[in-house]
């Protein structure tokens, strides 16, 4: 979990530039890492509403080493969304093979969770709104 979360973390900082979106997340306990992780969320909720220009290039420069990359924002949003989706893979295989239920982990399982809820909201042209 620190690894997804500072990765993600480092991530933001990268696409956005905001210095306080990158956290060092080894030595951050589980509700500490939860707390980021909603920061995290809301930061990548306000760039995207702030609308992201998928061409223009980023310059990463490695915090440890000071190797830099440069990629447009697409490749980097990309990358960040598939390095998240694979660690989640990862963790669920885990926490099925030690017999627990695999959590929700993307929106189609939970638009089908809400689907085949009784308590589903009907549209505004249905409820008569």
């Amino acid at each position: 979990m620190r690894h997804v979360i500072g990765s993600d973390s480092f991530d933001l900082f990268v696409a956005s530039g905001e210095r306080g979106s990158f956290i060092r997340a080894d030595r951050m306990e589980l509700a500490e890492l939860r707390a980021a992780m909603e920061d995290i969320g809301t930061g990548w909720s306000r760039l995207l509403d702030e609308g992201i220009d998928a061409d223009a290039v980023l310059r990463e420069v490695d915090p440890d080493d000071g190797y830099q990359k440069h990629a447009p924002m697409g490749i980097r949003l990309a990358q960040a969304l598939h390095h998240g989706t694979d660690h989640r893979s990862q963790i669920c295989t885990a926490l099925t093979t030690l017999g627990n239920r695999r959590p929700l982990t993307c929106l189609a399982s939970a638009c089908r969770m809400a689907a085949s809820s009784r308590c589903q909201r009907q549209p505004d042209h249905v409820a008569g709104r």
